[in-house]
């Protein structure tokens, strides 16, 4: 009978080739919050308390989605961002800490009333967590359906006051469109293609393109355009607020 304090080796055992011991053990600690809302000195409390036949069949299903380089947070359905937990599946990147950053450091500026546009916003982890940090009046855009179905049930489980827009912001007729902003966040594409040769499998196979790449000779093609909306409509006093890649920052 398999006990809590069997997980850890079964989960070594199975994965070792594949990860590294510290990825590892970030797998066993979600895995159980997931199945027992246990942190690691629970699982060594409760730890010769055998597992369910159910919660059994589980951890196996995990671990086979892993070896098959899926990354935990879509096998599990869900990201902790900024202290909440985000569904997120693969219409949607998976939040970054950096992203946490970024949101932090809006969240520094006074935007009390301030009417703030996420452009790109995926699963909505930078939109929600400014809406349910701040007094802010938050709007969120993406060209994609699928993934505003994503950031809608985030925003409603979480009780985040988002308004939300599908749209293309490289239609020439986006920029009519849009009303004015005090803030523009956005963390848009912009890894090149060319860096696919290095990135890792878990990223390439699973996350969405439409959200990461974009052509060698047009890295910048989301800032142009976003820089133009700008233009058009952020207030005067305005701020703009980026990720970008590393390499192109000047």
């Amino acid at each position: 009978m398999l006990k809590i304090k069997d997980i850890k080796a079964h989960l070594f055992k199975s994965l070792k080739k594949q990860y590294p011991d510290t990825e590892i053990q970030g797998f066993y600690r979600l895995i159980l919050e997931d199945l027992f809302d246990f942190n690691i000195s629970s699982a060594i409390i409760y730890g010769e308390n055998p597992i369910s036949e159910i919660q059994k069949l589980k951890v196996q299903d995990i671990i086979t989605q892993l070896t098959k380089g899926k990354p935990i947070q879509y096998v599990l359905g869900y990201s902790w961002f900024y202290e909440n937990k985000f569904m997120v599946n693969h219409e949607v990147l998976i939040p970054r800490p950096e992203t946490e950053e970024l949101v932090h450091w809006v969240l520094q500026h006074d935007l009390s009333e301030k009417k703030l546009l996420d452009i790109g916003t995926g699963s909505s982890c930078i939109s929600s967590s400014i809406a349910l940090n701040s007094t802010a009046i938050v709007h969120a855009l993406d060209v994609s359906e699928k993934a505003l179905g994503i950031a809608k049930r985030n925003a409603e489980v979480l009780n985040a006051k988002i308004k939300f827009v599908c749209s293309d912001i490289l239609s020439d007729q986006v920029v009519s469109e849009l009303e004015n902003y005090d803030i523009i966040i956005s963390n848009p594409p912009y890894v090149l293609d060319s860096d696919k040769n290095t990135m890792h499998s878990n990223v390439l196979d699973f996350e969405p393109h439409l959200a990461l790449f974009v052509p060698n000779d047009k890295s910048l093609l989301f800032y142009e355009k976003i820089i133009e909306i700008a233009v058009n409509k952020l207030n005067n006093g305005g701020l703009l607020f980026f990720e970008i890649h590393e390499q192109k920052g000047n």
